[in-house]
């Protein structure tokens, strides 16, 4: 089985492209269709902001944030009220015992946040999701994906996906 972190990268993602999740009732990692997804949104997306990046981070053994490469969105919000649902899916693995802590960053803001506890001498590999909407001001906003080592030895990498959707 070949391991997330060693995929090729899309970089035109459509409708019939597929995202990792974590299914909350059954706790299985599991694949979510983009255009279900744009289905299974309340309010109906109407339109992607900025785009869909691929990002990828090596060699993090910091105990602050490190940016993943090319892992931010920037995008303009509308006026009108709406709503910003970001989806973030990345893989990572690492070299030793850690304790990964990741986030999608406004600035220095911290918009979604988790840990990742890694156990064993190294080779293991993890999948890493989440989501949340949120309601920003009209302008010019840039998200981004950090990671940090929050305790531990060794490094971690990773590579994964960040995607913006107004609501």
């Amino acid at each position: 089985m070949t391991k997330i972190s060693n995929l090729p990268a899309d970089s035109a993602p459509t409708s019939d492209d597929y995202i990792v999740v974590n299914d909350s009732t059954s706790g299985q990692t599991k694949k979510v269709l983009l255009s279900d997804l744009l289905t299974f949104t309340t309010n109906g997306v109407s339109e992607l902001l900025g785009s869909t990046v691929t990002a990828s981070v090596a060699g993090v053994n910091s105990t602050t944030y490190v940016d993943f490469t090319n892992g931010s969105v920037t995008f303009t919000m509308p006026t009108t009220a709406r709503k910003v649902l970001i989806l973030v899916s990345f893989s990572i693995n690492g070299s030793a015992a850690n304790l990964l802590e990741w986030a999608v960053r406004e600035g220095a803001s911290v918009l979604l946040t988790g840990r990742e506890p890694m156990n064993g001498t190294g080779g293991w590999t993890s999948t890493v999701s989440g989501q949340i909407i949120v309601t920003p001001t009209a302008g010019s906003h840039t998200y981004k994906i950090s990671a940090n080592r929050a305790t531990g030895s060794g490094t971690i990498d990773g590579n994964g996906y960040l995607t913006i959707l107004l609501v």
